[in-house]
Parts: structure tokens; C-alpha cells; sequence
């Protein structure tokens, strides 16, 4: 069987589509095609699902938010700051930041010695 019968047999309810992609993702596709045993247009339709999918869920949770009250940020700031929650963030924040700058000093002090 030629590739362009296999195109035809493969076709059933599906509609056939021109697609351009760049030379990585196409490379990328074939590998992967290769490698699972489905066809790349198998691979590209469970990519698209699982996209729209996600933007599908999306939408729900911003539909949900529509009915919430807004906050601002100042305002919620505020609120960490009266329950005493804004100094452990800006704490916790201080910290990790001592570390980066630790790690960044020890990394040109010695480079390739830190794991």
C-alpha cells in the first residue's frame, strides 16, 4: 500500500488539512511518530483536544469568577498585612532571595564547583 492510499483508508470522518509546521516541530512529530507507532495526524488531534480542552476549562473557572466581588491589590495587601500574613510572605521572600544571592556568589567565586 502507497502512503497516499494509507492517507485515504486512514481518512473515515476526518477532513483533510494542509498544515505548515516549523522544520523543529515537524521533526519533532515524526520522531514522535515514529516512536509511539500512531500517525502524526493521530498525535496532532489528541494535541488539539487536550488544548481545547484546557482553554475549555479556562473559560469555566473565569465564568465562575464573573460572579465574585473584586478585590484590589491594594486592598489585599492590606488584609495579609492585618492578619499578620504579609511579614511571613515578606519574610519567606527575604530568605529565598539570601539564598539565590548566596548560590550566585558562591557560583562565581568557584565557577563549576556548585551543584
Amino acid at each position: 500500500m502507497t502512503r497516499r492510499q494509507n492517507v485515504t483508508l486512514a481518512k473515515g470522518n476526518s477532513t483533510r488539512a494542509t498544515v505548515y509546521f516549523e522544520p523543529e516541530i515537524h521533526k519533532a512529530l515524526r520522531l514522535r511518530a515514529a516512536e509511539s507507532g500512531f500517525p502524526i495526524s493521530q498525535l496532532v488531534n489528541e494535541a488539539l483536544r487536550q488544548k481545547f480542552a484546557d482553554e475549555a476549562a479556562d473559560l469555566d473557572a473565569f465564568l465562575l469568577q464573573q460572579d465574585e466581588r473584586h478585590v484590589s491589590f491594594e486592598h489585599f495587601i492590606s488584609d495579609l498585612r492585618r492578619r499578620g500574613l504579609a511579614y511571613r510572605l515578606d519574610r519567606a521572600h527575604r530568605e529565598v532571595t539570601i539564598v539565590a544571592v548566596t548560590y550566585c556568589n558562591r557560583a562565581r567565586a568557584a565557577p563549576g564547583s556548585i551543584d
